[in-house]
């Protein structure tokens, strides 16, 4: 009886050959590389993953689908450092031990489950022996040759992420090349699939077309700036790969422009495989994906964000998201850098994809200071050893020296970002030196007949909104209580009633930060409270749009005795402190924008919070490196928000009911992130202990029947945990 590695199926009744599995594992795996010790690393953890198969115990467990767990990855993770210097022999051992649970730390700790050192040095059981055998008798043919080399690595400052990049790198192959096998034996109908996507050289046709048909159709001045725009993107392309910054305001289309910088460079510079475009919130990346489908078509242009994670066991996405096996990519900051930072193969197995790529980073300036610079020394790592341009695309480009490492050199793209900034000018930015009082800012707003006021909190949105008057008066109010589907209905509303020239009508709109985020809208004025100037900057974005009006105002305030998001109030104080007194007449100059962020990223701001850089210094010799712990602590989003899932029209609730009735799968999960208002745990708490709250399988909805939802739901202001607090804006 032959040895499986995975149990029988219809097309395959005898099992999936474990011999097969391992040599055909071992060559993708390679095939994802070209540098040599990546090449043969790769390979050899291909072939060593699942050694521990040809255990007794679980070829029992594989044929007979039994309940146990038996360690099938420890006797692999041995058995390669037979193959490889000890020096090098961290870095492939933590893959293996982490191909289905993820990489664990290397040395233990307190509270952490099994470390690699700890598995590496159990005792043996009595069956391994006998396994080693007969792994070696199968494998011999495959001439598993020792592995010599080193890994890439550059300079000794970058040694420690380099050598943990290509650990991360190698897992990721191993996971992708495991996963890749395994669904031809047992999904065949899907494996056909893969690979289909068009290549990126062939797109280059369909968005010239599309720029031409843009050309003709845009305003002649308007049309000018960016027809220049892109033509400096097109001659930048020819130049080597690198790291390169596109300062480009709002209204200069950076999002084609940066496109046709990645279109014209993967043609100079032919390994390139993908454009990976990173956006910090979902709304854009929804948006961004469908302007290119409609240039590229959908075999083209995979979108992957996720609200909601899928449980690792029932994951059934589609099958480009697993690994970004497609020409273009749109996905979050969220997704990119956890795939780097991130120890679970969900995580890791799109991370060698990354090779070869065009990564655009479009308002990088969203990245949390406090993770800044793992994700810069991450970013330069790629650069240098992995094929990958990076382009940070922005319309206030931050000043990142001495956070970059020293040997990182950032260029510009566009030849005069002034020049630029003064020829697409359209607000200007000016303190309100005084702090106002409830009274004085609503009385404000009145004076205009359309307004958009921004605040930093969803009470002091919901409370101004309320005070201001309701929707019959014209007022709406937006916030992340409100599902994305309800949001959406009404920023339709909004935009249908601003677009109304010749009927113009009140529009008062009291929002969070959440309206900064790409939303096409276009008020005469803009009020914004105070947080750091790049979020005044992309409220800015919302104002005089179009351009159709003379320069417009953004006025910057602050209120008095209102709490404040405690991320918000060092940035606040800094551009109102700092920045305000220098430039009162414009706070969004190119000049002011520089002095903010040296000032944000001054020593005082630590920009590796969570000591990712400094941990990885400290096992710099041993490569011992403590994957799941710096997993653990990676966030790039810190607000600790929960998802509840609102039944908010008959789609929703028919979705809820497939969820009792069903459970929990990926792609329903995705679904209902239209209806999932973000809720944070002392709130899920309170909507809990007053019976409000179901949960299923760990997914929360909200329980009220259709007749009660308006009670909890409010047609205006959305999820309502509890009634407004007092004070606010009376």
């Amino acid at each position: 009886m032959g040895f499986i590695a995975h149990s029988a199926t219809e097309l395959s009744p005898q099992g999936h050959s474990l011999e097969k599995h391992l040599t055909a594992v071992a060559h993708q795996a390679s095939s994802f590389f070209t540098h040599p010790f990546l090449r043969d690393a790769a390979y050899l953890l291909g072939a060593y993953h699942d050694a521990g198969k040809y255990k007794a115990a679980v070829q029992h467990h594989i044929r007979h689908q039994t309940q146990e767990r038996i360690d099938h990855a420890t006797l692999g993770a041995r058995l390669i450092g037979e193959k490889c210097a000890k020096s090098v022999y961290p870095l492939l051992a933590a893959p293996i031990l982490g191909h289905h649970g993820g990489m664990p730390d290397f040395v233990g700790g307190e509270g952490r489950r099994r470390c690699a050192e700890a598995r590496l040095n159990a005792q043996p059981d009595e069956q391994e022996e006998e396994a080693y055998y007969r792994f070696e008798v199968h494998m011999r043919a495959e001439s598993l040759a020792p592995l010599t080399g080193i890994p890439p690595v550059s300079t000794p400052e970058t040694h420690a992420m380099e050598t943990y990049l290509a650990a991360r790198m190698l897992h990721s192959a191993l996971v992708d090349a495991d996963y890749l096998n395994t669904e031809k034996h047992f999904r065949p109908e899907q494996a056909v699939l893969r690979g289909t996507a068009p290549a990126l050289s062939t797109l280059m046709p369909a968005y010239q077309s599309h720029m031409k048909k843009l050309e003709a159709s845009s305003k002649a001045a308007i049309s000018s700036i960016r027809a220049d725009i892109l033509r400096q993107c097109i001659s930048a392309a020819s130049a080597p790969q690198g790291i390169y910054s596109l300062s480009v305001p709002t209204g200069g289309g950076k999002t084609l422009a940066s496109m046709g910088f990645a279109l014209h460079h993967a043609l100079a510079h032919p390994n390139i495989r993908r454009v990976i475009y990173a956006i910090p919130f979902t709304t854009i990346t929804e948006q961004n994906a469908k302007v290119f489908r409609d240039i590229f078509g959908p075999r083209a242009v995979l979108e992957h964000h996720s609200a909601v994670e899928a449980p690792e066991q029932g994951r059934q996405t589609d099958h480009a998201i697993e690994n970004w096996d497609a020409p273009i990519v749109v996905t979050t900051n969220v997704q990119l850098f956890e795939s780097i930072f991130g120890n679970r193969p969900s995580q890791s197995r799109k991370l060698h994809n990354l090779q070869n790529s065009v990564i655009i980073l479009d308002e990088m300036q969203a990245l949390p200071d406090s993770m800044l610079k793992p994700c810069l020394a991450a970013l330069d790592a790629l650069a240098h050893n992995y094929g990958v341009t990076v382009v940070i695309c922005t319309a206030t480009q931050p000043n990142y020296d001495g956070i970059w490492p020293r040997r990182t050199k950032v260029t510009e793209i566009i030849k005069d970002p002034q020049e630029l900034q003064e020829l697409l000018k359209r607000t200007y930015a000016i303190p309100i030196t005084t702090p106002l009082e409830d009274g004085e800012l609503i009385e404000r707003l009145r004076e205009h007949e359309q307004v958009l006021c921004i605040v930093n909190s969803r009470e002091a949105a919901q409370a101004l909104a309320s005070s201001l008057g309701d929707e019959a008066q014209g007022v709406y109010h937006l916030s992340t209580m409100m599902c994305p589907k309800h949001r959406m209905e009404k920023l339709g509303l909004i935009r249908k009633i601003l677009e109304d020239k010749s009927n113009p009508r009140p529009c008062r709109v009291i929002s969070t930060s959440l309206i900064e985020a790409g939303v096409d809208m276009d008020f005469p004025v803009v009020y914004r409270e105070a947080a750091g100037l790049d979020s005044i900057a992309q409220a800015a974005g919302r104002c005089n749009r179009s351009g159709d009006r003379p320069l417009s105002p953004v006025y910057v305030f602050s209120t008095q005795g209102k709490r404040q998001p405690a991320g918000v109030i060092r940035l606040a104080r800094l551009t109102l402190q700092e920045i305000a007194p220098r430039y009162p007449e414009d706070m969004l100059c190119l000049q002011a924008v520089s002095d903010y962020f040296s000032l944000r990223f001054a020593a005082g701001n630590d920009t590796d919070a969570k000591r990712v850089l400094r941990r990885l210094g400290d096992y710099r010799e041993t490569l011992q490196f403590p994957y799941e712990s710096i997993a653990e602590d990676f966030s790039i989003i810190q607000t600790g928000s929960q998802p509840v899932f609102i039944p908010y029209d008959e789609t929703a609730r028919a979705l809820i009911t497939q969820l009792r009735t069903q459970g929990i799968t990926a792609g329903l999960l995705r679904a209902l992130q239209l209806y999932a208002a973000s809720v944070y745990p002392n709130q899920v708490q309170e909507l809990k202990s007053a019976g409000r709250i179901e949960d299923i399988d760990g997914a929360l909805v909200l329980a009220v029947g259709n007749e009660q939802l308006s009670h909890v739901y409010s047609p205006s202001y959305g999820l309502q945990v509890r009634a407004p607090a007092q004070g606010y804006f009376k």
